[in-house]
């Protein structure tokens, strides 16, 4: 416990020294004085960014004073450095690698939830006839070695009533699962269920089902509007600023799809629009931006208990983490929505 204090307090003085660097907050006022801030997104242009780039093409955040620049990411854990050396200002970031990334000292707080139900589950070819969890048992699984959705497979195995021992089970890397299941030599995967199921079938011309974790009671929280928490007790308006813009860009999205995409193509020309507008249109069809305990609460709101079981399902699942217990206020904030 003391060491992992220690981590977090040097993490901390990391930060403040990077923001004070930077004037003091970390941001800079351009000609028009708009507060300049950097949002680091989970990986390269995808169809679930798309509420971003319309809240920045209709002028949302310029509204709330900020020119903000949206940049690719490499993976939640990148992100989460980043944020947590104050290197960029706000980011967007995982759950689960969140609070293994809190467990190592990194002082990264979600401030808004975005992707509230994991969008982790089955993929597979429609053909298959794989309607309920208790199908998959006498088939053969693609597995991805040391993917982060690979340990979390044994939630769904315990939270679905499954014998695991009566599915055969074979490695292959990331680019190999896609060719693997369209030529039988396995009859699904686990993966991101509303865009890598799109992917295969936009690219393979095929019907795809899944079946998302979150429907047979695996609790984890999915992706967040993360800031280095140093940074936000030192300006929570600023916070709570970008967060308003953001969740407008959102609501947006939901009401025209069509008009996300194309801000995004805006900004990322070499994105394939139609590819990603049906990733999007899929995760808006599986109902993943809010789970059961937020609904009824505004968008982006976030339940002290999603979060106190993602801890428990990240302890027993992915990473065993410190002798402290994890006080889930330490993850999140719902400042913004009060």
């Amino acid at each position: 416990m003391a060491m992992r204090l220690m981590r977090w307090t040097t993490a901390l003085v990391v930060a403040s020294v990077l923001l004070a660097s930077c004037g003091g907050s970390g941001e800079s006022s351009d000609s028009d004085g708009l507060t300049k801030v950097t949002f680091r997104l989970d990986w390269v242009a995808s169809g679930y960014h798309a509420p971003f780039h319309l809240a920045l093409e209709r002028g949302y955040y310029a509204e709330e004073g900020l020119d903000v620049e949206i940049l690719d990411g490499r993976g939640t854990t990148q992100t989460l450095q980043l944020i947590g050396t104050g290197a960029d200002d706000f980011g967007l970031a995982g759950s689960s690698g969140m609070i293994t990334a809190y467990d190592k000292g990194v002082p990264a707080l979600a401030v808004a939830g975005y992707i509230q139900r994991m969008p982790e589950g089955v993929i597979s070819l429609a053909e298959k006839g794989i309607e309920k969890p208790s199908d998959l048992e006498g088939l053969t699984r693609a597995a991805l070695p040391g993917g982060s959705t690979e340990a979390i497979w044994p939630a769904f195995v315990e939270a679905a009533g499954i014998d695991d021992s009566k599915i055969r089970t074979i490695n292959i890397a990331r680019e190999g699962r896609n060719p693997a299941i369209l030529e039988g030599q396995v009859d699904f995967m686990i993966g991101w269920a509303f865009s890598e199921a799109t992917v295969l079938e936009r690219s393979a011309g095929v019907e795809v089902s899944t079946l998302l974790f979150s429907d047979y009671g695996v609790t984890m929280l999915g992706h967040n509007i993360i800031v280095n928490q140093f940074r936000h007790e030192t300006d929570p308006e600023l916070t709570c600023r970008f967060v308003r813009a953001s969740m407008r860009g959102v609501e947006d999205a939901l009401a025209d799809p069509e008009a996300a995409l194309d801000a995004l193509k805006k900004h990322r020309p070499d994105a394939d629009r139609d590819v990603l507008l049906a990733e999007f249109k899929r995760m808006l069809e599986m109902d993943l931006l809010q789970t059961e305990r937020s609904k009824g609460r505004p968008l982006g709101w976030m339940s002290p208990d999603d979060w106190q079981a993602s801890i428990d399902n990240v302890g027993k699942y992915l990473q065993e983490l410190g002798s402290e217990n994890i006080d889930p206020s330490r993850l999140f904030s719902n400042e913004c929505f009060e």
